[in-house]
């Protein structure tokens, strides 16, 4: 409540940046005041990703994230404490493909396919899938990596007993 507290007190539009969601639930995001745009970095933190697009890809509303972490929720409140990383990441990886829908995307919702706004909106492109399934797998302490390539395309690897998978939710 004292860092919602100091976040409140800023001035004017402020961008308060974090690595990601971890940590974070609907209570916290709606404390916010409505004058804080919220930047989940997430992957974006490398040199690769050092770009304005990239910048802007990451800005969320207060309003935004709160319906973001509330999908997230209800997706992770089905999660059982006793199932391990691939138990909890196949959950993760079902109800993700049971419920977006790849949606080749045009100018006007270009950004909006490739962020976790792909929760709201049930459609997106693989860099939206991959983005959504990276954040729920670090909340829910599953080691994951968003990978993509040149040519366009991204997908992810998790850490299952000591070895990397690759998982691509965009092929389902």
């Amino acid at each position: 409540d004292e860092v919602i507290d100091v976040i409140n007190k800023l001035p004017d539009l402020t961008i308060v940046e974090l690595k990601n969601t971890k940590g974070q639930n609907v209570e916290s995001f709606s404390k916010i005041t409505s004058n804080v745009l919220i930047r989940i970095v997430g992957p974006y933190d490398k040199d690769k990703y050092n770009s304005e697009r990239y910048f802007y890809r990451t800005l969320y509303t207060k309003e935004e994230m709160v319906k973001i972490i509330e999908e997230m929720e209800n997706i992770e409140k089905n999660i059982d404490s006793s199932w391990n990383d691939l138990e909890k990441a196949m959950y993760v990886y079902k109800t993700l493909t049971e419920s977006l829908t790849y949606k080749k995307e045009d100018d006007k919702d270009r950004e909006y396919t490739r962020n976790l706004l792909v929760l709201l909106n049930k459609y997106g492109v693989c860099a939206g899938f991959s983005l959504v399934f990276k954040e729920i797998m670090d909340r829910i302490n599953v080691k994951c990596l968003y990978q993509s390539k040149k040519s366009g395309h991204a997908w992810n690897l998790i850490l299952i007993n000591d070895k990397y998978y690759p998982v691509d939710l965009t092929c389902d």
